[in-house]
């Protein structure tokens, strides 16, 4: 057997110091969001997005590995000492590989350990984008993700620069699939069958297969060339040279002398000289994108159109999000930036030149777009009737988006140097970013000068450590200004957040406890509550041993059958003194049912009509003095409801000789009980709030209020800060509540208490003539005043005091 060379156990070696920092950060990004979607729970709209975050692990280490292990030393030249080494380019090729596989294999490993970890199976795991079984799933990503792996050795190896490296890597990723697709439509065209997904998927698993033996092929051949010596320059002309490293050689007199207007003229100059090819390749792609966007949304020229404007978008994202990396990565920039530096050119002068090229080919492709948008917006100025379903984007927010994109992208290549890490690394963490400064301006709604803030933290930071940047020495203060200027980034949004509500009412701490503990002796007074229950007859009697009864004429006759009286539709269990819990159904229907009755009364007041009257009025009392025993807030609502329809129909006219039988009197006598009903609401209303404060300090969800619903509360506060100032709300509201009692009981106004609690629920900007509190809405005597129907999200104390209580 022979021993390995210590050359190739130093190359070994090398590689696998190499490669450690892409393990660490692909590792630290995927884990971290997994982590988070773990966090978050089972609840997340995207089923398959935990599918994507476990194997994404393997992709992006296979995407990575090629241009970090070859470009990387391209660009940094330590691939000539590679070359000086005594060992072979089979060798010095098969080192690479091998280290990129056994790291794969590594992540392929960390990869079934997070599998495991989830306790879901595989099922629940494997994408819904791929249509296979679950073994099939994986078994086609492992095999694509060598795939990528050989690919990305092979795009290394051919092109001089990582980036032109990673752009011929992605057509090469979608390869298999483009000529899976191509071939199960022809397939499908000749009438051999049905190209479902699955063929689809089988078929580029049987292309990707023979693949990636041929990309190793083909990598080892650009490995051959790449160390190949060169025709003579006598041979090609002048202006060719031996290798790459012998243009960076040359003298002065070799190379083309541009003749700028100053130095910072020259140092654009520089970075146009540098990357030509891939900054056409980008801006080409910025502009394909401007121009395609309004161009399939108004005339779909494609008939998917939420396929082409992903597409669309995607471009768009990785030029804006790779022209943002090319300020300070690529090419040997981190060298460039040295040479510059040593060379006293001050750092602002630097910062500025990188960024001038690709702030200038943004540029140009959002002034395409507004252009195409104009000229589409003519034309259809001109078209009756036609139209289209997507929503246009704005100039202003393409300018956010794609500033935003490059501003964190740019960042991103400054603090990591890895160029391949960083190119994708970039992309993921500009994408998270838009889409965070987009959902902390919804729900936050921040003002336009913080989000311009957010977007101008990643290049103030890059500004200030640029001259660390230059000189290569990242001591503690780099790091320190980056991690200030993330920390600025995320928590920016959420300081203005809460300093918008700082001013928030609340009650006060001294109040609270007092109030507090007054409830706590109230909540164990009364008897406990019961529902109130519908008896079932109707539906027994309408059921039979084979089912429901089909036969109208069976139906008609049960249902005259059953009695007019309120014990046959309406059950209050417990005894008088015990409280109810009140259903929205059933006191509206025992509401409706006596108003019918009372028709019947005026229309025909026969013995029969006033005996079935009081029958139902007595029930709607017996049942209001029930409520006002509970301790629910909702329940005294529902007991307000229901006063204010036996106080407005004993006030109109042709009632008030019913008004002196023994139900009319009993209904006068429960109506005039003022004290018992102010007593009742504070006695529910503490009781409430106190239940409330309870439930709020042990649970995870927000509990209801007595039974109201505060969820639809405060709607006039942003999304995020609701979340933070509700409880406080509530308690200022049970406080302004019991202000409310206060006056009512001394008789004082009711005006000012009743417009703080508008202005507390819908906000200090509305009006408060159309307020459920304002006088215009507060139901008095007037039968035919409307009179807003109760629910769970009801509008609390609107009756109380009012002029039917009044009058």
């Amino acid at each position: 057997m022979t021993a390995m060379s210590p050359s190739v156990r130093g190359l070994l070696w090398k590689e696998y110091r190499q490669t450690m920092p892409l393990v660490w950060m692909v590792i630290g990004v995927v884990g971290l969001l997994f982590l988070l979607y773990q966090m978050s729970g089972q609840s997340s709209p995207t089923r398959s997005l935990q599918g994507i975050l476990i194997l994404g692990l393997p992709a992006l280490f296979a995407v990575g590995a090629g241009p970090l292990l070859v470009s990387q030393e391209k660009e940094s030249r330590t691939m000539d000492w590679s070359a000086s080494l005594p060992i072979l380019v089979n060798q010095l090729f098969t080192t690479k590989f091998a280290v990129a596989l056994i790291g794969l294999m590594v992540m392929w490993l960390l990869t079934i350990i997070m599998v495991l970890s989830t306790g879901e199976p595989f099922q629940q795991i494997s994408p819904d984008w791929l249509p296979g079984t679950p073994v099939v799933n994986f078994s086609f990503w492992f095999a694509h993700t060598v795939y990528l792996l050989a690919s990305g050795m092979f795009a290394a190896w051919r092109c001089r620069t990582a980036f032109a490296a990673l752009l011929l890597l992605l057509p090469l990723a979608v390869l298999p699939f483009m000529a899976a697709s191509i071939g199960t439509w022809l397939w499908q065209q000749l009438g051999f069958g049905y190209g479902s997904p699955q063929r689809v998927l089988m078929t580029t698993f049987a292309i990707t297969i023979p693949m990636i033996p041929a990309m190793v092929v083909l990598g080892l051949r650009s490995a051959h060339q790449h160390f190949a010596p060169s025709k003579s320059a006598s041979e090609l002309g002048t202006e060719a040279s031996s290798t790459p490293v012998a243009d960076s050689l040359a003298s002065p007199s070799d190379m083309p002398s541009p003749k700028p207007l100053d130095a910072t003229l020259a140092l654009v100059w520089q970075s146009i000289h540098d990357q030509p090819r891939l900054l056409w390749i980008l801006g080409s792609g910025a502009v394909a994108a401007a121009i395609a966007l309004p161009l399939q949304i108004v005339f779909e020229l494609f008939s998917s159109q939420d396929s082409m404007l992903f597409i669309i978008a995607l471009l768009g994202t990785i030029s804006a999000s790779w022209l943002g990396v090319m300020a300070f990565a690529g090419d040997g920039s981190s060298l460039r930036m040295k040479f510059l530096a040593d060379r006293g050119v001050s750092p602002g002068r630097a910062w500025f030149s990188r960024h001038v090229i690709g702030v200038s080919i943004g540029c140009t492709a959002l002034l395409v777009f507004a252009a195409v948008q104009l000229a589409t917006a003519q034309w259809m100025a001109h078209q009756e009737g036609y139209y289209y379903g997507d929503a246009m984007p704005s100039l202003a927010f393409l300018c956010l988006v794609t500033a935003t994109v490059y501003a964190v992208s740019q960042w991103t290549s400054h603090v990591a140097r890895i160029l391949a890490a960083s190119a994708f690394l970039s992309l993921l963490l500009s994408i998270v970013s838009v889409i965070y400064l987009a959902t902390a301006f919804s729900n936050m709604r921040l003002p336009m000068g913080i989000v311009l803030f957010c977007m101008s933290v990643p290049m103030i930071a890059t500004g200030w450590t640029m001259r660390t940047h230059m000189e290569g020495t990242r001591r503690w203060p780099f790091w320190v200004a980056h991690a200030t200027a993330i920390v600025a980034f995320i928590l920016t949004p959420f300081a203005w957040a809460k300093w918008s509500v700082r001013n928030f009412p609340a009650m006060p701490a001294n109040q609270k406890e007092t109030l507090l503990t007054e409830a706590a002796q109230l909540a164990f007074m009364p008897s406990p509550a019961s529902n109130l229950m519908l008896v079932e007859r109707a539906t027994r009697e309408l059921t039979n041993e084979f089912g429901p009864i089909q036969k109208v004429d069976q139906k008609l006759k049960i249902m005259q059958s059953l009695s007019d009286a309120p014990e046959s539709w309406i059950q209050m269990p417990g005894k008088d003194d015990t409280g109810l819990f009140a259903d929205a159904a059933i006191v509206w229907q025992a509401i409706a049912t006596t108003e019918l009755h009372r028709l019947n009364y005026m229309e025909s007041p026969s013995s029969e009509a006033e005996t079935m009257l009081s029958q139902w009025m007595d029930c709607l009392t017996q049942m209001t003095r029930r409520l006002r025993i509970s301790t629910r807030w909702i329940d005294q609502e529902y007991a307000d409801q229901i006063e204010v329809y036996l106080a407005r129909r004993l006030a109109r006219e042709g009632m008030s000789e019913y008004a002196e039988s023994k139900s009319g009197k009993a209904v006068l006598a429960m109506l005039s009980d003022f004290q018992g009903r102010q007593d009742a609401r504070r006695r529910a209303v503490l009781v409430s709030w106190w239940k409330y404060t309870q439930h709020r300090r042990s649970s995870h969800g927000r509990p209801e209020l007595g039974g109201i619903d505060t969820t639809e509360w405060f709607e006039w506060v942003p999304m995020t800060q609701r979340a933070w100032v509700h409880d406080d709300g509530v308690d200022a509201f049970v406080a302004l509540a019991l202000q409310l009692i206060s006056q009512g009981q001394q008789g004082e106004s009711t005006l000012r208490t009743r417009q703080k609690m508008d202005s507390l629920l819908n906000g200090a900007e509305h009006s408060f003539s159309t307020s459920p509190y304002s006088d215009r809405l507060q139901p008095g005597l007037d039968p035919n005043q409307v009179s807003p129907m109760i629910h769970r999200y009801l509008v609390p104390c609107q009756r109380w005091f009012a002029p039917w209580e009044k009058q």
